[in-house]
């Protein structure tokens, strides 16, 4: 314990030199540009960082980086038909004495990466590969040129550490960026953008979590006023960014929590909200004017916003109408209720109440014309399915927790059902008024919802949906797995339930296939034909795991050889119509905008303790 100790004290003060010079302990500070990778040769270390906000102070993991404290860590840039070479370093100490037991709070510091939203194989997305303490792991990814641009984000995954490590702040945004094949107008391509990673992070609960896996980190947690509740934007509390009135700037959200929600709108009128993506993927018809901003766990949303006049906007969530437990029916109930829904567990999941982040609208006029309607060319799996005949049909129930189709989390070899490849599938989900649902792999699209609200309509597309956000129970959706054969995850997005067992395996039945119904649908969608364009040039051939790879007719395989999880089958459609030609509106140049942030150095050392000062 003292060796650990020692080392913990070491990690924090070799960490100063990494320090990225943000005022975490002071509220409404500019919004601070998260260092970005997009050299596809990507190093996370994942280490020991800690935290002095205005409110809490704690030790905690993330993934530090030379001008980054690591919470968040780096935001990853992948362009489509790029191959990402991931490496993963743990630099945390051992285990030691920490519980071992499945489906309970363990395994403190053994980790992996989990690319949340990637439309990838978890032959390489696998969330059951560990990492322990002191080890290293490269992942290999083939991003597909039809890979739809959009905003997703990585997080830890090892079960049993998921909440403790995610919900402690170890996170980061990964965007797969806009491309030519796609047409996405100019006036969201060009626009200035601000990625930020949204994080609500709640000290007790965390602390509790901490002590019952048996973790050192996070024991040193501290309340410094309030309820210690945390709603971070990058790290900081209700941060700031000055835009000009009358000028587009896209606001890509990833909501990395725990457990909570935020639906947040701003406090007077004058900015205009424009959704024109969630989870990662473009709507069917954008843009769709909301007044809020409502993200649940895991969940995205790419916003178009623009302010009229000059003056002071705070977009703030609203105030707690609701109180979850955890599991096992420990906690409270803020409305004095016993909740209720879904599978009677009695749990539902909190709206925090807080500032998300500040508008300052300052300088000329932009006389930046509305946006105009339009539809982006989409990838064959992202078809709309609304028109189509499913394959199969499938009856999902979340809860009462930890169960999901009253079974509990086994192994990553016990499934709850197989699939076919190559065709359209149907679920009915249930009990999603309070667990949100996470499907990996693959995006699914909402045949039924109910809600009143704009930010959730029939058609649109998720990884992670909480029908209590939209006001309703349950949803009908669709999907289709499109190439990749081999495991595909679903758990609740509480990331306590999803570690205490609420997660299972589905198995995807070789041979991978597209699904011959896409192009018949949308005739210009994106598939394999397009492949041949990915560079392998940085993979070594002895290291590439065969995911993306072009191969023959499965009519023309061996069954022998026709089994491979993840890989692309090339498809049998017509020669791909071109892509749209760019627009030739001429596009002024991007307007100055402040936010951005400077990196400095700043850090004291003393023998006797650690001094975090910010300039």
């Amino acid at each position: 314990m003292l060796d650990f100790a020692l080392r913990n004290a070491v990690v924090l003060l070799a960490s100063l030199t990494l320090t990225r010079a943000v005022d975490y302990a002071t509220i409404g500070e500019a919004l601070q540009k998260i260092p970005e990778d997009s050299s596809h040769d990507v190093t996370l270390n994942f280490d020991a960082v800690k935290y002095v906000g205005p409110s809490a102070s704690f030790t905690t993991r993330g993934y530090p980086s030379p001008g980054n404290l690591g919470i968040p860590g780096p935001t990853i840039r992948i362009t489509p038909g790029k191959h990402l070479k991931l490496t993963l370093n743990s630099k945390l100490g051992s285990n030691g004495n920490a519980p071992t037991t499945m489906n309970e709070f363990r395994d403190p510091n053994t980790t992996n990466i989990h690319t949340h939203g990637l439309h990838v194989s978890s032959a390489v997305d696998d969330v059951f590969v560990k990492v322990l303490p002191g080890e290293s792991h490269t992942y290999h990814y083939e991003i597909p040129k039809y890979h739809m641009p959009g905003t997703h984000w990585y997080h830890p995954h090892h079960h049993g550490s998921t909440a403790l490590q995610a919900g402690g702040g170890a996170a980061g945004i990964i965007i797969v960026e806009d491309t030519d094949d796609f047409g996405v107008p100019d006036v969201i391509r060009t626009a200035p953008e601000f990625a930020m990673l949204v994080q609500a992070i709640n000290v007790n609960e965390v602390s509790d979590v901490a002590t019952d896996s048996g973790s050192n980190l996070f024991r040193d947690a501290q309340i410094l006023s309030g309820t210690g509740n945390l709603l971070l934007v990058n790290g900081q509390t209700n941060p700031k960014i000055t835009i000009q009135p009358n000028t587009w700037v896209r606001l890509r959200m990833v909501m990395a929590s725990i457990e909570q929600l935020i639906s947040a709108a701003f406090d007077v009128a004058g900015c205009e909200l424009q959704l024109i993506a969630k989870d990662g993927v473009y709507l069917h018809s954008l843009p769709r004017e909301i007044q809020r901003i409502t993200i649940c766990p895991g969940g995205r949303a790419d916003v178009m916003l623009r302010c009229a006049a000059a003056g002071t906007y705070v977009l703030t969530s609203a105030a707690p109408t609701r109180r979850r437990r955890r599991q096992g029916g420990g906690g409270d109930d803020d409305d004095g209720g016993g909740g209720g829904g879904g599978s009677g567990s009695g749990d539902e999941v909190e709206i925090i109440a807080a500032d998300v982040f500040t508008v300052v609208v300052e300088g000329v006029d932009g006389s930046a014309e509305a946006i105009a309607t339009t539809q982006v060319r989409r990838p064959c799996y992202l078809v709309d399915l609304r028109s189509a005949t499913p394959a199969a049909t499938w009856a999902l129930d979340f809860g009462p927790e930890p169960r999901i189709n009253d079974q509990v989390f086994v192994n990553h070899d016990t499934y709850l059902t197989s699939i076919q490849s190559g065709v359209v599938h149907e679920w009915s989900v249930t009990g999603i008024d309070e667990h949100p649902f996470h499907l990996h792999i693959t995006p699914y699209q909402l045949q039924t919802v109910t809600s009143n609200d704009p930010m959730f309509e029939i058609g649109d597309w998720h990884d992670v949906f909480l029908a209590g956000a939209a006001g309703g129970e349950a949803i009908t959706a669709r999907f289709q797995t499109e190439s990749f054969a081999g495991k595909m995850v679903i758990h609740c997005h509480i990331l306590e339930h999803e570690d205490e067992g609420m997660m299972g395996v589905i198995k995807i039945l070789p041979p991978a296939a597209h699904w011959s119904g896409a192009r018949l649908i949308d005739p210009q969608c994106l598939e394999s034909d397009v492949l041949d364009a990915i560079d392998r040039a940085s993979m070594p051939a002895a290291q590439n795991p065969g995911v993306g790879t072009v191969l023959p007719s499965s009519a023309t395989m061996s069954a022998a050889q026709n089994a491979g999880a993840g890989t692309i089958l090339p498809s049998s459609s017509p020669a791909l119509p071109p892509p749209p030609p760019p627009s030739s509106t001429s596009t002024p140049p991007p307007p100055q905008i402040s936010g951005s942030g400077t990196i400095r150095a700043s850090a004291v050392l003393s023998l006797a303790c650690v001094v975090w000062i910010s300039l």
